[in-house]
C-alpha cells in the first residue's frame, strides 16, 4: 500500500498518520446522522496536504447505509476550512462546489476501497438501514510532513516539537519499493 500511496502522491517516502475503524450506526437508533461534507486536511495538524485516505468496506454495503460521496475535482479548489468545529458543511460555506459534479452513491463489496486526497470534498448521508456500517481507514502522509500543533485529530500522550517531522513510533515510516533495488 505504501508503494501505491507514494506513487499517487509523487513522494519518495510515506508515513502512516492515523488508522482506525469507522462505525456508522443506523439513524433510527439515534446514534449518528450524516457526515458533513468536508476535507480531511484542515482537521489534521499537518503542514501540507500531501496525504491520502484509504477507506475499506468491512462488509457489503448499499448506498442506504450512508456510503461516501465525493465532489469530483474538488481538490482543485484548495483548502476550504475546518467544518467540524462549527458544524457548517462545505456545501453551505463554499458555493463553488456547485460547479463540481457529486459522485453517485457507492455500492461496496467487502474489501472494496476508496482512496481520496486530503483536499477532496466528501461526506455521507445517514445510515438509513437497520444494520451498522463498518469500515477501516488509513491516512498516509508524505514523510516530509511537519507537525503544526493546530487543533484536530491527534493521539493523546504523543508529544512532538512544533514543526518537527512526525518522527515517532505512532507514525511509522513505511517501506516503499522501487524497481526491486531497495526494500
Amino acid at each position: 500500500m505504501a508503494s501505491n500511496v507514494s506513487r499517487l502522491l509523487d513522494v519518495s517516502r510515506v508515513r502512516l498518520l492515523a488508522d482506525g475503524y469507522l462505525l456508522k450506526m443506523p439513524e433510527s437508533e439515534g446514534y449518528h446522522d450524516g457526515t458533513l461534507y468536508h476535507q480531511d486536511f484542515p482537521g489534521n495538524p499537518v503542514d501540507r496536504s500531501s496525504f491520502l485516505t484509504v477507506w475499506i468496506a468491512l462488509h457489503d454495503m448499499v448506498a442506504e447505509q450512508g456510503t461516501m460521496r465525493f465532489y469530483n475535482r474538488s481538490h482543485r479548489l484548495g483548502v476550504l476550512g475546518q467544518v467540524f468545529a462549527d458544524g457548517v458543511d462545505l456545501r453551505t460555506r463554499c458555493p463553488a462546489l456547485k460547479e463540481n459534479d457529486l459522485s453517485a452513491p457507492l455500492q461496496l463489496r467487502a474489501g472494496d476501497a476508496t482512496i481520496h486526497h486530503s483536499l477532496a470534498v466528501h461526506g455521507a448521508p445517514p445510515n438509513r438501514t437497520s444494520k451498522p456500517r463498518w469500515a477501516y481507514n488509513m491516512l498516509y502522509m508524505d514523510a516530509q510532513s511537519r507537525y503544526t500543533m493546530s487543533p484536530g485529530m491527534f493521539p493523546e500522550g504523543v508529544s512532538l516539537a512544533p514543526f518537527a517531522l512526525f518522527d515517532h513510533s505512532m507514525f511509522p515510516m513505511l517501506p516503499v519499493g522501487n524497481s526491486g533495488d531497495e526494500p
